[in-house]
């Protein structure tokens, strides 16, 4: 049973390295200076990217290797930059360049053009200012190219002028299951993605306990024909009885990573009252 989780979470790896497609191939480091390797898993027919840090071994044992989701590594780093540009006046600032009217207005005209861009995933505009993302436990820091970015602008440079400067992206990793998760400070996903495991998880809920409330079926039944414990179809029936506000935010993403089809199955008790489904799994 533990197996079919694991594949249900992640599958299996199917390509070793996927550069060309990887938005940040190459621009990713961790906080060792080591970059992680684009690779891809799939699940269902559906491709799943991730960038994976190589194992590093302490005094003791080889540590766990880490590996994030590419979509929302690439999400939080294009969002950071996007947010850079939606300020143009404090980006002219870090920029050092000079704060008048003219240049102000020009900036802004740009900015919101490269931000468009930068939105719609441009990636040789992100590979172009980007020169490094360093990804560690406390969050990402951006290094970008100070001149790319002057000559976006259309804002002159002097030879006074810093040739790069850093962004810090207010996330930090978490791991979820057998891969880190990107969470904000409130816990909850940097960037919303769809749990499709999880929404499959909660529509089959809802599928056998209709069976099993019309008197179709029995659980032990269920088990037979589904080839499976009945212990883990008592586990699943359970969340068809999942509060409204939780399925939504499932179905929406917006849940916190830390709610999972396997916190939901393996915990002892789903609690009836719907207020105590959201203290216990942490959305109150």
């Amino acid at each position: 049973m533990q197996e079919q989780l694991a594949a249900n979470r992640q599958g299996g790896q199917r390509t070793p390295t996927i550069k060309a497609q990887s938005l940040l191939a190459g621009k990713v480091f961790d906080e060792h200076s080591e970059p992680p390797v684009a690779s891809n898993a799939c699940k269902s027919k559906v491709r799943y990217r991730y960038y994976v840090a190589r194992e590093r071994e302490s005094a003791d044992t080889a540590t766990d290797r880490i590996r994030i989701p590419a979509r929302e590594l690439e999400a939080a780093v294009v969002g950071r930059l996007t947010d850079a540009l939606d300020d143009p006046l404090s980006l002219l600032t870090l920029l050092g360049a000079d704060l008048d009217r003219s240049t102000i207005e020009g900036a802004r005209a740009q900015a919101r053009e490269l931000a468009k861009r930068l939105r719609s995933r441009d990636r040789e505009l992100v590979r172009d200012i980007l020169e490094s993302a360093t990804v560690s436990t406390e969050g990402i820091a951006l290094t970008v190219d100070a001149n790319k970015l002057r000559e976006a602008l259309s804002v002159p440079r002097s030879e006074h002028n810093e040739t790069q400067f850093t962004l810090d992206c207010r996330v930090r990793l978490k791991r979820t299951g057998m891969a880190m998760r990107l969470v904000d400070p409130g816990g909850r996903g940097a960037h919303d993605e769809v749990d499709r495991s999880l929404v499959e998880l909660l529509a089959q809920a809802r599928k056998w306990w209709d069976r099993l409330s019309d008197g179709e079926t029995t659980i032990a039944a269920l088990a037979r024909e589904q080839g499976i414990n009945d212990s883990w179809i008592s586990r699943v029936v359970r969340l068809a009885f999942l509060s409204p506000e939780i399925v939504d935010r499932v179905i929406a993403g917006t849940q916190p990573t830390a709610l999972n089809g396997t916190a939901l199955t393996t915990a002892n008790l789903l609690p009836g009252s719907w207020n105590e489904q959201a203290r216990l799994l942490g959305l109150t």
